[in-house]
């Protein structure tokens, strides 16, 4: 697909490239495009002109680039090709024990909002018994464990657990080897508080994941569960890291699950939805990361806070 550019504009700290299709074909933005070689992200608002008086009509798009640093590398005037290099999908154990090399390294504004997001938590755990379902890398599990809780912490990637373990205060936690799509290896209401930390868009029957969480909490326990929100499915983001080898861009297979999708398997578990909260990309977290200014105003985080409904 080939696009001649008509305008470069400089908005809000992002740089927007204003284009004319040169060809009839169907095409799609996704993560991974390039145009003319420059990273570009789809826009999903469509601009009324292009300046004053310009009006857009059908073949006028608009990409935006990935970071402007890009932007001498484009001019008004120029043909350019769109092309796009697809991640590498893994399967989601491998795609973690692989990300697992520098997972913690990477700031991550997802995990820093979520993190600030609920700081409520470790004076909730202090005494309590806590299963951390899909620990990873025990950034959550070690901080409860530092508050006073007692913490099994599951996951069924080995690198991720390998990582945790060589943390310190590790020896303070119950690691277990276990596949959360399965039924989890714990005793039935044996945990004062159940957390599962950004994994539900890995699972394909959350219905399922929510009535062992339910299973495994006291009745009056609490399940906190936490998720990248579902609204960025619908712009292609989701779970990738680069190959810290070669640069490859690869994802741990996710499913593109809804809110609806979680508050139903809620029902269907026997869990009441105590509390929900969407949290967005806001001033502050963007000046913390670049990364997170692209995804402005968009809600990046869907926190459930759940109890037994009996």
């Amino acid at each position: 697909m080939h696009f001649h550019i008509e305008q470069i504009l400089e908005l809000r700290g992002r740089t927007y490239v204003v284009v004319t299709a040169l060809d009839d074909a169907p095409f799609a933005v996704q993560l991974g495009s390039r145009l003319g070689g420059v990273p570009v992200e789809p826009w999903l608002e469509q601009p009324r002109s292009v300046g004053p008086g310009g009006e857009l009509d059908r073949h006028c798009f608009v990409f935006v680039l990935t970071t402007s640093q890009d932007a001498p590398r484009l001019s008004p005037g120029i043909d350019v090709a769109l092309q796009y290099h697809a991640p590498q999908e893994l399967s989601t154990q491998e795609g973690y024990d692989r990300w697992s090399e520098i997972y913690d390294e990477e700031f991550n504004p997802l995990i820093a909002l979520e993190e600030r997001e609920t700081p409520w938590l470790l004076e909730a755990v202090q005494g309590k018994r806590v299963a951390d379902v899909g620990c990873g890398t025990g950034r959550r599990s070690l901080a409860m464990a530092a508050a006073g809780a007692q913490v099994t912490a599951l996951d069924f990637s080995q690198g991720m657990l390998a990582r945790a373990r060589a943390k310190p205060g590790a020896a303070d936690l119950r690691f277990v080897v276990a596949d959360i799509t399965e039924p989890l290896p714990l005793a039935e209401a044996a945990f004062d508080v159940v957390t599962c930390f950004l994994v539900l868009d890995h699972i394909d029957d959350p219905a399922a994941l929510f009535s062992e969480l339910g299973r495994v909490a006291r009745p009056d326990g609490l399940v906190l569960v936490t998720v990248m929100h579902p609204a960025l499915m619908l712009r292609g983001i989701q779970a990738q890291f680069s190959d810290p080898e070669n640069g490859e861009k690869l994802r741990p297979r996710s499913v593109p699950n809804q809110i609806a999708d979680y508050v139903m398997a809620a029902g269907q578990a026997g869990l009441q939805i105590d509390a929900m909260r969407e949290h967005a990309v806001d001033e502050e977290l963007s000046a913390r990361s670049p990364r997170a200014r692209r995804y402005m105003g968009w809600p990046l985080l869907l926190v459930l806070q759940m109890s037994s409904a009996s």
